[in-house]
């Protein structure tokens, strides 16, 4: 057959070579076979029996290899810029061609395909020890001058697997004389966003979410760290190829996917690649239908676990499918996916509070559906305690109300299936933040990372309770595991730098920080933490170099709306400490206070509970030596549940000043309520024991040992 053209683009068959007008992509020759076939017979349903009949002539994981075949043609199709679909799925009964092929133009003027500079197709050293069945290639990425979209970036994986078949469409490729063993410390496996094929718009959030729950059901087998879907989400939006994941994300694994949405059926694709070669490890699909998502999600979950657990030293088989009503699982799916891009930008000090009222209404129209479904429960009691909506944020309601409220939402998600994670990581983080029931909590975080030991919210929030009780060097151990499961999360990033202040170790945390910002110089919840640290230990000198870098170098010189005021008063509280305009300062942090102890003050201040940013007006009115405004301050933070920065409290390193500290009313804070006498009792105890960084009441500091 001669060149043919299918729709814009032109086809070589002979050298193997799909073009639009502008580049070319080398395709490995069975897929090219492939499109052929399906040219021959355009507008033909063809079995995927005959396909694989007239293009493999094998029986033993051709089935595999075709569905990953029309995959990767479709993805070589969009990168090339074709947006009408060429080649239809027609479900339980094959594929189709779309397009009439047309006689093409003569192939010395399609544009030369040359490997990119960067790609090797042979791998540089080899992947995950294994022994295994690869597939035929798929197209390698072949145009010049840009990278490969994320979309197609398992084309190329599937070519350099190619490279390595000695003959026929299946090899047994020993890569190792023995079966796959784990590497001395555990997998790491980054789950990337799933592509969405279909029409909807609807279903790109419902791809993603799929691929979020797909991660948050990997995470609970034993022996495999699963990274943060954050992160991982983040990175492979970048478009880059599979070995830069891998490195950015210190991941051994990827696994990549598609979502397809056929009239009443649903087809799900998953890829699993060697971050460290891009070879592609296995390819497999299931389908059914629309109305049973779960059970297709859950079928496809189950092979992925087949293929990850020999890469494991201690994993258990998939999760136990608490599937419920498939719709109501489906709009909680893409709430939480709408809500988790909200959460980003709060960080960012901005209040996405549309995105919040669309999550918030898709949950209650699955609690509509069912009354009891564990996860809707959850993703309404988050909603909730973030005062997410449009009408939480401006409706003014005491703190502790709105996160009893949320407590008891996650309690009955809880009651109804004791084993869901984020029930009992939420659970906990209630008794821990707004009940002071610690002991209590402590047993329930430890249950959620025992069936969960990836998760970054549990993780986090067991680290800020052992900041809280003085239990530092345990609080540290968390925290790091919480930034190996995602290194750029505000949650993680905010948990270590804590874990190290109160351990003593401030110059890390600063760094820490400041090497976060370099990244993400825009989230102003990082430049806050960096700010209070620096503020504590009145480093004058620091904080004005801290804003002056921020401002100047990473913004040269035109930080964002929302970063800009935050280092105005980064600047002017430096200038304090250095002892010049402390009455401006001063008259700034107290009208603050005095707007945020007002009755109708709104639940969050730039993406901020009201009643931590209180605690942080404390420190300020410390620092500038207005006791009992501070007092004032730290009482409302308390009296709304807040207990934000551990080394301010009892026994910490930086327990405000010693004006404020020989306040009565100061004093009568800590002695009132039990709990917080409890909490006083603990925090002496370990640092009796050496567990965390603290100051006696003769003035005297001590710090635990490297």
């Amino acid at each position: 057959m001669g060149t043919i053209r299918l729709g814009a683009l032109q086809v070589d068959p002979s050298r193997n070579i799909i073009a639009n007008n502008a580049a070319s992509w080398s395709i490995e020759p069975r897929i090219m076979d492939l499109l052929v076939l399906l040219a021959a017979h355009p507008g033909e349903v063809m079995s995927r029996d005959t396909l694989i009949e007239q293009v493999w002539k094998v029986e033993y994981g051709a089935d595999e290899s075709l569905t990953r075949a029309i995959s990767q043609l479709r993805k070589t199709f969009r990168e090339a810029g074709e947006t009408a679909e060429i080649i239809e799925t027609i479900p339980k009964r094959g594929y189709r061609l779309t397009v009439t092929p047309e006689p093409g133009s003569s192939p010395h003027s399609f544009p030369e395909a040359a490997n990119e500079p960067g790609y090797s197709p042979l791998p540089a050293t080899p992947p995950l020890a294994s022994t295994e069945f690869v597939s035929e290639s798929a197209p390698l990425a072949a145009h010049t001058g840009k990278r490969p979209a994320r979309g197609r970036l398992f084309a190329i994986a599937g070519a350099a697997a190619a490279v390595i078949l000695a003959a026929g469409v299946w090899a047994m490729v020993t890569l190792t004389e023995q079966r796959p063993v784990a590497p001395l410390g555990p997998v790491a496996l980054a789950v990337l966003p799933f592509d969405n094929l279909s029409t909807s718009p609807d279903d790109q959030i419902l791809a993603r979410g799929i691929a979020r729950e797909m991660r948050n059901s990997l995470s609970r087998m034993s022996g495999l760290r699963v990274l943060s879907d954050t992160s991982a989400f983040s990175v492979a939006d970048r478009q880059l190829s599979p070995q830069e994941i891998g490195k950015a994300l210190s991941a051994t694994l990827l696994l990549d996917g598609e979502f397809e949405r056929k009239s009443d059926t649903v087809e799900l694709t998953a890829e699993l690649v060697d971050a460290a070669s891009g070879l592609n490890i296995w390819t497999g699909s299931e389908q059914g239908p629309a109305d049973d998502l779960q059970r297709v999600k859950q079928l496809l979950l189950a092979r992925i676990v087949e293929k990850v657990i020999p890469y494991t030293t201690d994993a258990a088989g998939p999760p136990e499918d608490r599937r419920g009503n498939a719709q109501a699982h489906m709009l909680v799916l893409k709430a939480n996916q709408l809500f988790w891009e909200a959460q980003g930008g709060a960080f960012n000090g901005e209040q996405p509070l549309k995105l919040g009222d669309q999550a918030w209404d898709l949950v209650e129209q699955a609690l509509a559906i069912d009354p009891e479904l564990p996860d809707a429960l959850v993703n309404k009691a988050w909603i909730m305690s973030k005062s997410g909506t449009t009408a939480l944020a401006t409706t003014p309601e005491p703190n502790l109300t709105r996160q009893m409220a949320a407590g008891e939402l996650y309690r009955r998600a809880l009651a109804i299936d004791p084993n869901n994670v984020l029930a009992l990581t939420y659970v906990a983080e209630t008794r821990r933040r707004f009940e002071w029931s610690w002991r209590e909590a402590e047993p329930l975080f430890e249950r959620a990372i025992k069936a969960d030991p990836n998760s970054l919210d549990a993780r986090s929030s067991y680290s800020f309770l052992l900041s809280t009780v003085g239990d530092c060097v345990k609080s540290l151990e968390n925290s790091t595991i919480a930034r190996v499961v995602d290194a750029d999360s505000p949650m993680s990033m905010t948990a270590v730098a804590r874990s190290l202040r109160c351990l003593g170790r401030h110059e890390e945390a600063d760094s820490l920080l400041m090497d976060a910002l370099a990244k993400q110089p825009e989230n102003v919840f990082r430049i806050r933490e960096l700010y209070i640290g620096l503020l504590q230990r009145r480093e004058g000198r620091k904080l004005k170099e801290a804003a002056l870098h921020i401002d100047k170098t990473l913004f040269h010189g035109s930080p964002p709306v929302v970063v800009a005021p935050v280092l105005t008063r980064m600047q002017m509280a430096a200038d304090m400490l250095e002892g010049s305009r402390r009455d401006e300062f001063l008259t700034l942090v107290n009208a603050d206070l005095s707007r945020l102890l007002e009755p109708d003050a709104p639940p969050r201040i730039d993406g901020r509970l009201t009643v931590d940013v209180l605690w942080t007006l404390a420190i300020e009115l410390a620092m500038v030596g207005d006791r009992d405004a501070a007092v004032r301050a730290l009482e409302g933070s308390i009296a709304g549940g807040s207990l934000y920065i551990p080394e301010n409290m009892p026994y910490g390193e930086f327990e405000f000043t010693p004006e404020v500290r020989a306040s009565q009313q100061y004093q009568r804070i800590w002695t009132r309520d039990p709990r917080l006498v409890e909490l006083t009792r603990m925090r002496k105890e370990n640092l009796e024991k050496g567990r965390m960084a603290g100051r006696w009441p003769d003035g005297s500091v001590t710090k635990p040992p490297l």
